[in-house]
């Protein structure tokens, strides 16, 4: 298992044992790092434990990763007419035929 560090005063010291930078606002400021879990890309199987590289495989395929921003913000891909009930449940059926149904 992994485990987060800080640097405080010339050494690194673990997160959970370190007392904030900043007490006043409760955080400090981080530091984002290239490595993850491993992670099996959904579209070659492959385990990745580098985000970019996990990454470059989904940009080669042609795919792009959504996370969780606002849906509002994203880009919008399809028409702006809004699927009916009826479409939405047809849709629902055939990706669990496809899918998720055996």
């Amino acid at each position: 298992m992994r485990k987060r560090y800080v640097f405080r005063e010339g050494r690194f010291i673990p997160w959970d044992e370190a007392p904030p930078l900043h007490p006043k606002f409760g955080q400090a400021p981080g530091l984002i790092c290239d490595s993850m879990e491993p992670t099996e890309h959904p579209i070659t199987g492959e385990v990745f434990e580098s985000k970019s590289a996990f990454r470059e495989v989904t940009k080669a395929h042609g795919c792009r990763e959504v996370g969780n921003d606002l849906i509002s913000k994203r880009k919008q891909e399809r028409s702006d007419k809004p699927l009916t009930l009826e479409a939405k449940k047809d849709a629902l059926e055939y990706a669990w035929a496809k899918h998720g149904g055996s």
